[in-house]
């Protein structure tokens, strides 16, 4: 009888901390940031933002995108994912400065519609 009282208590237990690890890990992530509030004081920070895909250039194995949400921000993604003017993206990824501007190196990045 103690046996299956503690492997009941181990069960529950288990179950109630993966619950636990699940909403702290859904909510521990970058929250949305607007592009217009992204200045030099945020540089090395982790942000998250949702626009449309402006722009894309590429840059050898990388490309170059101006995502807007009205305001545009510069957005370096290594690879060559398949993105088009037009898509609406969520780019996380960590600030940064190139020519004394902000931009976005992403670190992952989603395309939410085409």
């Amino acid at each position: 009888m103690k046996e299956q009282t503690l492997l009941r208590i181990a069960l529950i237990a288990s179950l109630l901390g993966l619950a636990i690890l699940l909403v702290v890990a859904r909510s521990s992530g970058p929250a949305n940031a607007d592009v217009s509030s992204i200045d030099s004081a945020m540089k090395g920070n982790q942000v998250k933002i949702i626009g449309t895909v402006e722009q894309v250039r590429s840059a050898g194995q990388s490309q170059i995108l101006v995502v807007s949400q009205p305001s545009a921000m510069t957005v370096f993604v290594s690879g060559q994912p398949e993105l088009r003017k037009g898509d609406t993206v969520e780019v996380i990824g960590r600030v940064d400065e190139y020519k004394e501007k902000q931009e976005i190196v992403a670190d992952r990045i989603r395309v939410l519609s085409s």
